[in-house]
């Protein structure tokens, strides 16, 4: 009889998909994209140049990435998001549907920027930010 815990970590160490990128076909990315592992970019983005992915994020339909981003773990990019060029952002954050982020901006971990906010200034770490000209509204 098989032990269920060395099962699950055959499971774990055999599954492709935890080792894989997922990168839909009508995606347009150029030649110097870096990936961790676990990335998933869906249909209509476009991640321009130099553009780097740690592990496990996602770009939902329709994001653009500018020139020089970096996306640290676990970041969630919400469709029709516009990220301008040479941003980082850091780990477990999201970026709402439509969000604009302008160049050279640094969100930090654990942010939340709301649908259709406008991000002209360095975002703290921990927060909710929305609007036009996107403000901490919760911080935790």
């Amino acid at each position: 009889m098989q032990n269920t815990n060395e099962w699950w970590k055959y499971e774990q160490k055999d599954c492709c998909f935890r080792k894989s990128n997922l990168i839909d076909p009508s995606a347009i990315t150029s030649d110097d994209l870096k990936m961790g592992k676990g990335n998933i970019i869906c249909a209509g983005c476009v991640p321009t140049v130099n553009i780097a992915f740690q592990t496990f994020n996602i770009i939902n339909p329709g994001c653009t990435v500018g020139h020089d981003t970096v996306f640290k773990n676990l970041i969630t990019v919400y469709p029709e998001a516009n990220i301008a060029g040479n941003i980082t952002i850091g780990g477990q954050s999201e970026l709402g549907t439509g969000c604009q982020i302008i160049q050279g901006i640094t969100i930090s971990s654990d942010t939340i920027v709301g649908a259709g906010a406008v991000v002209i200034r360095d975002l703290p770490g921990k927060c909710t930010v929305v609007g036009n000209q996107a403000r901490v509204i919760k911080r935790w």
